[in-house]
């Protein structure tokens, strides 16, 4: 886990809502600034400042197979009211 801290969690719900299964993966790390939401997916795209290692493809490979299964994603605060921590909801049509 390159972003969660130590002692830090990571989390996973699934939920379905009409028809639509929505699984939620949320952590307690720093979280995505709004404004650099639509950037990450960008492939090659790193965020400054992260000590993170890697090569910036992972949420752009993540987001064309997401659009290519029907799948929508979205990036969010894990902790809304003191924006840390990021949640990744993956939305997607149930199975006929």
């Amino acid at each position: 886990m390159n972003y969660t801290p130590e002692n830090g969690t990571v989390s996973m719900s699934v939920s379905r809502q009409d028809r639509r299964v929505i699984l939620r993966i949320a952590d307690t790390g720093p979280g995505i600034a709004e404004e650099q939401r639509e950037r990450v997916f960008d492939p090659f795209y790193r965020i400054l400042g992260t000590k993170a290692s890697g090569t910036g493809l992972g949420l752009a490979i993540c987001k064309t197979i997401a659009e290519r299964n029907n799948v929508g994603l979205k990036l969010d605060w894990t902790d809304t009211q003191a924006k840390t921590g990021l949640a990744v909801t993956l939305t997607m049509p149930v199975a006929q």
